[in-house]
């Protein structure tokens, strides 16, 4: 994906950033202030460059859209010139969603669902984290001393299509087939 970040966002801007990049950044920079200034000294708690990386990541907004996801990162700039190198991006595969929503004109959720029964994946499913799913596996981190620790639960609706589903082995293999062959 060409340039779009991946959760972490960038210390500095790029100097060929655009004039709306530096707004929205302001904007966010206005508006962090207006957050730490109404807090507490007793309240404010001590964050690590871990938590900043991780702050979208852990994020429990919920989004009625990917399209409505766009919002996440849409006045960022760019982290390099599209097309001239590689870079893992979540938010890439987000507008890749997107896109996908507005050509097809239903939500990205039921163009998977569509897309799911038609080739048989049967225990392929968006990454909720209400509902009981036999055998789902829970995530795990590790703190500054190694110890593991339960993740907090997040809202996947920002990255449906980045990461937010849960699957057996055998559907992989038939989603492997349908792209293979």
């Amino acid at each position: 994906m060409g340039g779009i970040r991946h959760y972490a966002k960038p210390k500095e801007k790029p100097q060929s950033s655009s004039n709306i990049s530096k707004e929205a950044g302001k904007k966010s920079d206005e508006k962090k202030a207006a957050t730490n200034s109404s807090e507490s000294d007793d309240s404010k708690k001590e964050t690590t460059e871990s938590d900043t990386v991780f702050e979208e990541f852990y994020s429990r907004k919920h989004y009625k859209s990917v399209t409505e996801a766009l919002e996440m990162f849409k006045g960022d700039p760019l982290e390099s010139k599209p097309g001239s190198k590689f870079l893992y991006t979540t938010h890439g595969f987000t507008l890749i969603s997107a896109v996908l929503e507005k050509a097809a004109d239903q939500d990205f959720p039921g163009l998977l669902k569509d897309l799911f029964r038609k080739i048989g994946m049967n225990h392929t499913y968006l990454d909720f984290n209400q509902p009981i799913m036999p055998h789902r596996t829970k995530y795990y981190y590790r703190d500054s001393k190694h110890r593991l620790h339960n993740c907090p639960e997040v809202n996947n609706s920002y990255k449906w299509g980045g990461g937010g589903l849960v699957s057996c082995v055998t559907d992989l293999l038939k989603f492997a087939h349908v792209i293979l062959y």
